[in-house]
């Protein structure tokens, strides 16, 4: 390869030896719009052998306009506050298109950053859930973003009206130990 196709990048290596990973330090953001574009495309290229032709357009737009947000997150040319924007609107598109194709919701902050479920609550990736689903459902009633050639709209006009929500209360407890003899039968119960 020419040396002007090849970039060093910084990076992280994690288990040195033969079992190496290695680790770029990009913005998160940028990660995500790669490993997104890359799941998507086998999806992408499907839709094409299907037939599907307006999903396959549709599709190919989204991930041009995130390729385009992803080189401008790289430049590192924009403000804080424009940098932030355009993060929680690339993950508002990501999150969008994974509905289009399918796929499983990510959880976020409100900023658009992925909640690590490791270090997360199960309460807090709950309350996430949540409260994305709710946006979802009233951006796809209300469809307030403006029309893009061959986007989908989506309408609720001919559906039949939805029961009313339950509102639901959750209790989560931890109980880590109990020390009793083998074979001795225990009941055990909690109260509020």
């Amino acid at each position: 390869f020419p040396s002007s196709f090849i970039h060093i990048k910084e990076c992280t290596i994690v288990n040195s030896g033969p079992n190496e990973i290695v680790v770029p330090k990009d913005d998160p953001m940028v990660q995500e719009i790669s490993d997104v574009l890359r799941e998507w495309n086998t999806i992408w290229k499907r839709l094409y052998a299907d037939g599907k032709r307006q999903q396959f357009q549709e599709l190919a737009q989204i991930m041009k306009e995130l390729l385009d947000r992803r080189r401008q997150i790289m430049s590192r040319t924009l403000p804080r506050d424009e940098l932030r924007e355009l993060k929680q609107k690339v993950a508002a598109r990501i999150d969008y298109g994974n509905r289009f194709a399918g796929l499983d919701m990510i959880p976020r902050e409100e900023s658009g950053e992925v909640i690590n479920p490791k270090t997360s609550g199960v309460m807090k990736l709950f309350k996430s859930m949540r409260n994305m689903s709710q946006n979802a459902e009233s951006s796809s009633s209300t469809q307030s973003t403006p029309h893009i050639p061959g986007q989908v709209k989506i309408s609720r006009a001919g559906l039949p009206p939805t029961a009313p929500k339950k509102e639901e209360h959750h209790l989560f407890l931890k109980f880590s130990a109990l020390a009793l003899p083998v074979n001795e039968p225990c009941d055990l119960l909690f109260f509020l």
